[in-house]
């Protein structure tokens, strides 16, 4: 019988990517969305108890939940920081009260952030940094993997993920689509924030799907890794990398203001990844090339649509 996964935040772009994966390799997923979904197997609720007993009752017992739900970026927490508890921590909460309660042989797997680790400097990030986040965002994080530690005292397979940042065709958020539909607008001038010598690990969608994967399968995947590159770049060299993606050739400037809560540098410490067997294989400049490409059409859309 082929192995399921339930993924929380479904519709949702790393939750979408990661259904792709698993569909690849034969599992049977059910999504779990307040948004209607694509997939066969989709519980349009949020995710509380009554949501998980209708995916029990639709599919069965999950080998695996993937835990995708809540709030989306350091600004949408920041504008509602109610609805953030909600959605991230509660939500969180209700998994694993459904799991202790029905099924213990559940594998939970959640993606925290490197919001976690807070501004600490130039360095390169490891897991066994002490935790200090300057964001509402990387402290619900943070809570979220507080229910993780707790949950494998109690004997439940969790797993914690601290992605860097995630891109590819999908993301409608951040650095990449904010500067990405300009370049898509026809913009031949561009001011972003800060300096522009702020760094950032960025690391390709398909690749952060397949570190989940990873962690599904395998016998004994620690409690917290790192989800990044493990490599860095400045973010005028990205800008200038994404141009490129367009085939344009772009004056940036910087207004050199820094936002409170955005850390100045960010490299991920991928030695924990590393040891499940996995390493990011997508090179920037290519999965820029697809980002651009399904980042033109969805620009060009929804001008249609206007």
């Amino acid at each position: 019988m082929a192995p399921v996964v339930w993924i929380t935040g479904g519709a949702g772009f790393i939750g979408g990517a990661v259904a792709e994966r698993f569909q690849r390799a034969g599992w049977i997923c059910v999504g779990i969305d307040r948004r209607a979904g694509t997939l066969a197997h989709h519980v349009t609720a949020d995710v509380d108890a009554a949501a998980l007993d209708q995916a029990l009752a639709l599919a069965g017992e999950p080998d695996a939940i993937f835990h995708a739900a809540g709030t989306a970026s350091v600004g949408r927490a920041s504008a509602d920081p109610t609805i953030a508890v909600i959605d991230t921590v509660e939500s969180a909460r209700a998994v694993f009260t459904f799991i202790a309660r029905k099924s213990r042989r559940t594998r939970f797997i959640t993606p925290s952030s490197a919001a976690v680790y807070g501004n600490v400097g130039d360095v390169t990030l490891a897991e066994d940094l002490p935790p200090r986040p300057i964001s509402l965002y990387g402290r619900l994080k943070l809570e979220v993997e507080t229910l993780c530690r707790r949950a494998r005292m109690d004997g439940i397979a969790a797993t914690a993920i601290r992605f860097f940042s995630v891109y590819g065709p999908g993301l409608k958020k951040q650095l990449p689509w904010e500067l990405g539909t300009k370049l898509a607008r026809g913009a031949d001038a561009v001011m972003l924030f800060g300096t522009g010598e702020e760094t950032r690990d960025f690391l390709n969608i398909d690749d952060a799907a397949e570190l989940i994967f990873k962690v599904a399968i395998a016998d004994a995947p620690p409690s917290l890794l790192n989800g990044g590159s493990g490599t860095s770049i400045s973010v005028r060299a990205f800008a200038e990398t994404m141009a490129r993606a367009f085939g344009r050739r772009v004056e940036f400037a910087f207004n050199g203001v820094t936002r409170p809560e955005d850390p100045t540098h960010y490299r991920a410490d991928i030695s924990r990844a590393r040891g499940l067997g996995w390493g990011a294989k997508v090179p920037l400049d290519q999965g820029l090339a697809a980002y651009a490409k399904w980042l033109g059409l969805a620009v060009s859309g929804s001008r249609k649509q206007s």
